[in-house]
């Protein structure tokens, strides 16, 4: 319906606001107190099937299935769109699984891009949206017990059922929340006794609640981990190393908050999702065909750096060896390279310097992708 009906091209947001404050009554709403959207609305509800609209300003969808089926299609912005292929490898129950999470495609959605729903894990993704708005219209199935959970997943393989503590254990987990805001020391002392009586897959959502609630207090995060890692040794380490990769992603998340231009929002979409620098690469040179593919990551690199305040500002020297460094070249050949448009004797000089250079930009986490 939504691409052959050509309905994304037939109206604006504006439309849809003005349309939706001017109704008498909204139509039933699928969940009032969903957070997944800025705002969600409902357009249309049946009892088969419903249409939303999800506005986006700065949100980015975690890596999620569906427990329901349908269409979703871009009435306004755009965004990256990756899909994921999902291999278990480890059952710890029906609500916590291990096992190597791969990218299957990436792609850049535009207005009018329309993509199938998928229940389960036929259809694995995730959006990260590129400008203020964007703005996707669902036409779905109401949601089928079936199909769920609803499980979410975390890099390099962790799928989980992220309303499970919620439902089993409610008013608990809320206080627990508000004493981390409390008391955070207190908290997490509360916690580590928790985990301490806790099986695996208990263990890992405190974990994971804790990481949250604790994003301000890593040392006391830590406290917690030690002592899950203390009771359930090697098993919870394949979960500590996805938690690991969520504090390289926060770093990104919140520089893309604050970041307004869409180049360098796409490269922090490409950083988040694209699992190697081969493949990011070749994405910017389908996106940027005017420009070598390195020059660009290039460019984009020292402005994200600026943005990041992390205390690199590259020199026209750097630039150039950190262009070369993205084609994996060895380091005397670089610098056999940079020789072609600078004295030998100024480029053996900075030798040390270079080095030195190039070790601590590959270390740092927003860019370590470039280098897988």
């Amino acid at each position: 319906m939504l691409r052959e009906t050509e309905l994304l091209e037939s109206f604006s947001v504006a439309d849809l606001y003005a349309w939706a404050v001017g109704l008498p009554d909204l139509p039933q709403q699928l969940d009032q107190g969903s957070t997944f959207g800025e705002p969600p609305l409902t357009l249309y509800w049946g009892k088969r099937f419903v249409v939303d609209a999800y506005t986006w300003f700065s949100s980015t969808t975690s890596i999620h299935q569906h427990a329901f089926t349908g269409a979703f299609g871009v009435l306004e912005g755009g965004s990256v769109h990756t899909t994921y292929g999902f291999v278990e490898e480890e059952r710890i129950n029906s609500r916590l699984q291990r096992g190597r999470l791969d990218v299957r495609e990436v792609e850049f959605l535009r207005r009018g891009s329309v993509r199938a729903i998928r229940a389960r894990r036929e259809f694995i993704h995730s959006l990260f949206h590129l400008e203020h708005p964007s703005v996707s219209v669902v036409v779905r199935t109401q949601r089928d017990d079936e199909y769920n959970p609803q499980y979410s997943y975390l890099h390099p393989g962790i799928s989980f059922d992220p309303f499970f503590m919620d439902r089993v254990n409610g008013r608990s987990d809320e206080i627990l929340r508000a004493l981390a805001r409390v008391d955070p020391e207190r908290y997490a002392d509360v916690v580590a006794d928790l985990v301490g009586g806790s099986d695996l897959a208990t263990a890992f959502f405190m974990v994971l609640n804790a990481h949250r609630a604790l994003l301000e207090h890593r040392q006391l995060f830590a406290q917690v981990q030690d002592r899950a890692l203390s009771v359930h040794g090697k098993r919870l380490e394949p979960f500590v190393a996805a938690l690991d990769r969520q504090v390289r992603d926060r770093h990104l998340t919140l520089l893309r908050k604050k970041i307004t231009d869409p180049e360098l929002r796409l490269f922090i979409a490409l950083l988040l999702n694209v699992p190697t620098g081969d493949r990011i690469l070749a994405l910017l040179g389908a996106r940027f065909p005017g420009t070598p593919a390195g020059r660009k990551a290039t460019e984009l690199t020292g402005a994200l750096l600026e943005e990041a305040s992390l205390g690199f500002s590259l020199d026209p020297l750097q630039m150039e060896l950190f262009e070369l460094a993205l084609q994996k070249l060895p380091f005397e050949r670089m610098l056999d390279e940079i020789k072609r448009s600078y004295d030998d004797d100024d480029v053996e000089r900075a030798r040390p310097t270079l080095t030195r250079f190039l070790s601590d930009l590959s270390k740092q986490p927003i860019v370590a992708p470039l280098f897988a």
